[in-house]
């Protein structure tokens, strides 16, 4: 799926969660360059600092850019985004382990943010934990409800579980506006002829859409999978 934010305050703005800072294939000037004038300025680190890391880490020079981040949260350990960062830089450098737990930390400490619930949920959803990836999506979309990505991949975390009905309705829901995720709608609809009460439900919401025909045939196709 794409990478589709950046949100930003006033000084502050987190890694996108789901990869790179800045184009791909854009020709960045060295780190050192771009921030030598704000570092001398700032020569505790802080906010500089945690610029500089987001230049390593649109660079992959991810343990540069840990080194960074972990200036900036010395000075500023009260705010959200440089923590967040700290957990993503072990994930891209192979420790995912580490990066699970410095992101159930940060999560722990900041429930209010969004990012931080996406981040762990992606963590747990590449890693195979299905179920903890269904809760930490179902907690970042009782924060903001409006995007329609955390949607489809709350869907496609839902169909690991086997939670085919509950996929195929956040599926549905995210299909209008995603094309992944109407490609997963297919896929789950597809993988539904295996399950009487899945088969039903997906006739419900086929007929709802006005797809008549496909609605009969998921419905007979749960007729002889019911004993």
């Amino acid at each position: 799926m794409t990478r589709y934010w950046l949100r930003i305050r006033a000084t502050w703005s987190p890694i996108p969660v789901w990869g790179r800072c800045g184009p791909p294939g854009a020709t960045l000037l060295p780190p050192q360059t771009i921030t030598a004038k704000p570092l001398a300025f700032d020569p505790e680190g802080g906010l500089a600092a945690f610029h500089l890391g987001n230049l390593y880490y649109a660079r992959d020079r991810f343990q540069n850019a840990l080194a960074q981040f972990q200036v900036t949260l010395g000075s500023q350990p009260e705010v959200f985004e440089p923590a967040l960062n700290i957990g993503l830089c072990p994930h891209q450098l192979g420790r995912v382990e580490e990066a699970l737990a410095i992101l159930e930390l940060v999560v722990n400490e900041h429930s209010e943010r969004f990012e931080g619930h996406a981040a762990l949920a992606n963590l747990y959803y590449t890693g195979g934990r299905a179920t903890q990836s269904v809760k930490s999506y179902q907690a970042a979309i009782a924060i903001d409800a409006s995007d329609p990505e955390m949607v489809a991949r709350l869907a496609a975390a839902q169909l690991m579980t086997k939670d085919t009905v509950a996929a195929l309705e956040n599926a549905d829901r995210a299909a209008g506006e995603i094309q992944e995720a109407a490609e997963l709608y297919l896929q789950i609809v597809d993988e539904a002829r295996l399950h009487s009460d899945a088969c039903f439900r997906v006739a419900e919401i086929l007929l709802d859409a006005g797809q008549t025909q496909m609605a009969y045939t998921h419905a007979e196709s749960a007729l002889r999978i019911t004993p």
